[in-house]
Order: structure tokens, then C-alpha cells, then sequence
């Protein structure tokens, strides 16, 4: 699991007038360079990468399934935990995260007509001795937070600080002791607490 379920459990205590659904897409090792290239409007699918096409068809399957029970969702944020195989990649992938991060932030609120969504996302790679690819994709992420005064600060996109999370070489009896790199269960479950109390902070509600 990723960070949902500590993140529904939350947001839903915090919330507890609203009702919350959350559509989940997830993969592991893949990068934003061109992956998940959002094209340069929602007209342009023929350079959609090919995991942004499977998030476009996972969340308008979900909301579809949402109206279908008579229900009217409105789109309020994203949560965004992604970045390590950019680092990995080096190069312009690593160099122009930020750049790449804020096209695509600005590519989902047009895609669904959302101007206003708010985006939280956690800082990937925690430990500090994985290279340079690793420190331009954070240098890049800390860019695009909305506070940071950098020319990348996107309004609405708000990073979450996670180098004290627990990791997977941590967990008890782990199957991965050497993993220093991904977030353990532990790790995952405060990721979406602390990803809730932003979102809840940041839109302002009761």
C-alpha cells in the first residue's frame, strides 16, 4: 500500500462532515520526463506518456463510477509521491524535475477543468548519498512548492517533509534490509497522515 490509507483515515477525521473518495493510480519505477509526459493540452494525447494515459483513463473511470451512483464528485486535490527514476536517470530528467513537475500540475487542473486543485507531495530519496540526479529532483520539488519565492513555485502545490519516515529496510522482519531508498509501512501511514494535515490545512475547510 501507499500512503492512501493513512491518508483516508485522516482526512476523513478531519472531515468528518464531507464525504471523501479517493481514486488510487499506482506504479513503481516509472519516470516524469516521459512516462508520465501530460502533453501540452488535454487535445494533445499522441504525446501523452504512457503512464499519464493510464491516469487519465483510472480517474475518469472513477468518477464515472462515482456519478454512477448517483453521486456529483468534485475533484479538491492530488497527492503526488514520485521521483526516485528521474533521479536515477540523471540528466535533463533529474535536472528539470521541477520543471517537468509543474507542467504537470498545470496539465491535471486543465485536463479535469480544476483550476484550483490542490496538489501535496512528499520529498523522495531521504537519505543524502545517492548522487546528484537524487539532489536536483529535491532541489526541484522544494522549487515548486508554492512558498519556496523560486520562479518554479507553483500556487496550490505544497511539499511534505519525509527524511524522519521510516523505510523499508526498517520494517520488522523486512524482506528488503538493504532498501534505504523506499518508505516502509510505518513510513507510508504518517506520509498520508502528514500529507491529510496539509491538504486539510491548505483548503481552508472547518
Amino acid at each position: 500500500f501507499g500512503p492512501e490509507l493513512g491518508f483516508g483515515t485522516s482526512i476523513q477525521a478531519l472531515l468528518p462532515e464531507l464525504k471523501i473518495a479517493l481514486i488510487k493510480h499506482a506504479v513503481s519505477n516509472t519516470n516524469l520526463s516521459s512516462q508520465w509526459a501530460p502533453g501540452t493540452n488535454a487535445q494533445d494525447s499522441a504525446h501523452f506518456g504512457g503512464e499519464f494515459k493510464t491516469f487519465v483513463a483510472t480517474v475518469d473511470g472513477g468518477l464515472a463510477a462515482l456519478r454512477a451512483k448517483g453521486l456529483s464528485p468534485i475533484i479538491r486535490g492530488m497527492l503526488w509521491q514520485q521521483g526516485e527514476a528521474d533521479a536515477d536517470l540523471g540528466g535533463a530528467a533529474s535536472a528539470q524535475y521541477g520543471q517537468h513537475l509543474s507542467a504537470l500540475i498545470a496539465r491535471v487542473r486543465e485536463q479535469w477543468q480544476v483550476p484550483d486543485m490542490l496538489f501535496v507531495y512528499g520529498y523522495v530519496y531521504p537519505k543524502s548519498n545517492y548522487g546528484t540526479g537524487r539532489d536536483q529532483v529535491r532541489l526541484g520539488e522544494g522549487n515548486v512548492d508554492q512558498d519556496s519565492g523560486n520562479a518554479l513555485a507553483v500556487k496550490g502545490a505544497f511539499v511534505v517533509a519525509t527524511d524522519d519516515l521510516q523505510l523499508r529496510a526498517d520494517d520488522p522482519g523486512t524482506p528488503y534490509p538493504s532498501d534505504l531508498i523506499h518508505f516502509g509501512s510505518a513510513g507510508q501511514l504518517e506520509l498520508g497522515k502528514r500529507m491529510a494535515v496539509k491538504t486539510h490545512d491548505k483548503l481552508g475547510l472547518p
